[in-house]
């Protein structure tokens, strides 16, 4: 099975598109973070 590596950048677009969405509610701002890990997992 192949390994995921994550690129830098690519962390910090994740935890500004987390943040973003909390402006509104962090409860789907988990929940998108959650699918998003769950996804690649």
């Amino acid at each position: 099975m192949a390994e995921l590596r994550w690129a830098e950048s690519a962390v910090k677009d994740l935890d500004n598109i987390c943040t973003y969405i909390a402006e509104d509610s962090e409860e789907y701002s988990r929940m998108f973070a959650r699918r998003i890990m769950n996804a690649i997992a």
